[in-house]
């Protein structure tokens, strides 16, 4: 092995990213994303089965590693089994590394993997940094939307200013949560769905309202009635009938991509359930936390706070030109355009918001692996550079040696 083709980690709560930096720009996705979770059988020994005596641990927790014990043995998994090193022959390894990581955690994470891993090479740098330069940017404003955390960090010219950065107080699990009250209180669903069908059906149903004001127009009843009785006004004055054959009639597809109209999903198991509001109540969450119980700021609140926070102002124009949303999150339809909505409304006329233009060859669903991606365009630049702190710096200075090394 060698630092010419490092490999790419990014531990998130629910799921960790991995792969080797050559994949991309030919593949816009990590080679391998594997749940955030571990399971031992009865003698300590890593498994991928999982049995009603087994019980599975969580690697990373709100962006924290939750055991080190457990990371060593993901780390095992992922490095030998999955991406093919072989012992005595390890290579580098560039981590994303989320906000808020103490200089304590950092370090430990350094000796884990010179002294357990006998790596090559390695670089740490920061989620926010990185995402940005998946999109060949240096400045903007950088959303990731996790299952576990959602930051909210300033980027300008390639540093992060970490002062400013906010983490709100709930993330991708309390909405995956939130979800299972609604269907429960609306359609009086029998039993609570199982964790995996709730997150299968948020991916699907979620969507941003375009404003504060449609939002409240949509959870209105009467609006709703009203909505109701105009289309049956409409069909029994002559409006259109259905066609041949028993066809749907334009009246009734309408009614059906109206926001709101319900609308049936099939999971990957193979259910299927009717949704009509509650993808909307869902993302507008973000907006308004008292929805989850939560009398914290908002995800624009946070935004915006964290803009007004920058040191310098003469850069605030550069950064809110490139506002990216990455994270699971990201994928919400309509979030990005409710998010420059509701910033235009709080910004002034000065500032004029917009949302970071990936590269083309990246699909929308993408957003989710940008973080990993820039990590990947990052490892290149650092291997092709030498800047990888290596094992002869580790054992010079010690751990602390990445404070200096990855700055």
């Amino acid at each position: 092995m060698s630092t010419e083709n490092p490999v790419v980690i990014d531990l998130g709560s629910e799921s960790i990213k991995a792969g080797y930096a050559s994949q991309v720009p030919s593949e816009h996705e990590p080679r391998i994303v594997t749940p955030s979770l571990v399971t031992f059988n009865s003698r300590g020994a890593r498994t991928d089965a999982l049995t009603q005596q087994q019980q599975q641990h969580r690697v990373i927790d709100r962006g924290a590693v939750a055991n080190w014990d457990h990371l060593e043995s993901m780390l095992h998994y992922l490095f030998y089994e999955q991406l093919g090193w072989v012992i005595g022959e390890e290579g580098s390894v560039l981590f994303v590394e989320p906000m808020f990581v103490g200089k304590s955690e950092r370090e430990q994470l350094v000796q884990l993997l010179f002294e357990r891993f006998n790596v090559m090479g390695l670089f740490v740098h920061d989620a926010a940094v990185l995402s940005q330069f998946a999109a060949g940017k240096l400045s903007g404003c950088t959303i990731d939307i996790g299952h576990g955390k959602i930051d909210v960090a300033t980027v300008s010219e390639g540093t992060t200013n970490a002062p400013g950065a906010v983490r709100l107080s709930f993330a991708g699990e309390q909405l995956t949560q939130y979800l299972g009250q609604l269907l429960l209180q609306q359609q009086q669903q029998q039993r609570p769905l199982q964790l995996q069908q709730l997150n299968a059906l948020k991916v699907q149903c979620c969507r941003a309202a375009e404003s504060a004001d449609v939002y409240r127009q949509l959870m209105d009843p009467l609006q709703q009635a009203n909505g109701s009785n105009s289309a049956a006004a409409a069909a029994a004055a002559g409006g259109p009938s259905p066609g041949p054959e028993g066809g749907t009639s334009q009246q009734q597809q309408q009614q059906q991509q109206q926001p709101g109209a319900p609308e049936e999903f099939t999971l990957p198991d193979g259910s299927k359930f009717t949704v009509t509001t509650e993808g909307y109540q869902v993302a507008e969450a973000l907006f308004d936390p008292t929805l989850l119980g939560h009398h914290t700021p908002g995800l624009v609140d946070c935004i915006v706070q964290s803009l007004t926070d920058h040191p310098d102002p003469s850069l605030k124009r550069s950064i809110v030109e490139s506002v990216l949303i990455c994270g699971g999150g990201g994928c919400i339809p309509g979030l990005g355009e409710r998010v420059l909505q509701d910033m235009r409304g709080q910004l002034p006329n000065s500032l004029v918001p917009a949302l970071c233009q990936l590269p083309e060859y990246m699909a929308v669903q993408s957003q989710q692996y940008i973080p990993w991606i820039g990590g990947a365009v990052m490892a290149k630049l650092v291997a092709h550079q030498g800047h990888f702190m290596i094992k002869a710096e580790y054992e010079e200075v010690g751990p602390s040696a990445v404070h200096r090394k990855c700055a």
